[in-house]
């Protein structure tokens, strides 16, 4: 009778240790002349549901891309067009806000990039969440 709290209370304990908190927080500048601004994060344990919100002055582009499809993805973002391969995203817009299902073990990149729209250098605040 008494190994039941104990087992209980120590499945309780493991479960968060599971559980990757993520709390990113960034401002920087892209330029007219700056092609993306990239973010990695490293590969979650299990399962991750994350919260992307962005805000600049001018219109953006944010998408989320697994590392292992980077090199294509910032291609198309360079060209001002959407990955193919983006998990989630949102364009062309000053407020940005989406979330996005990260596959366990793979890590992944917040890619910044300007929007057609854009004419002139902005200030980019970005907050990744784990939710």
């Amino acid at each position: 009778m008494r190994r039941l709290p104990l087992c209980a209370l120590a499945v309780l304990l493991l479960v968060p240790a599971g559980c990757q908190k993520l709390n990113f927080a960034k401002e920087a500048t892209l330029e007219t002349a700056t092609r993306f601004l990239e973010y990695t994060f490293d590969a979650p344990q299990g399962e991750q549901n994350i919260n992307v919100k962005a805000s600049a002055d001018e219109p953006i582009n944010v998408w989320v891309v697994l590392d292992e499809d980077r090199e294509t993805s910032l291609t198309s973002v360079e060209r001002r067009q959407k990955p193919a391969k983006a998990l989630a995203g949102q364009e062309s817009s000053k407020e940005i806000d989406f979330d996005a299902t990260i596959p366990a073990k793979k890590s992944f990149a917040v890619v910044v990039g300007p929007s057609k729209e854009m004419r002139r250098d902005t200030t980019v605040k970005l907050n990744v969440r784990s939710k």
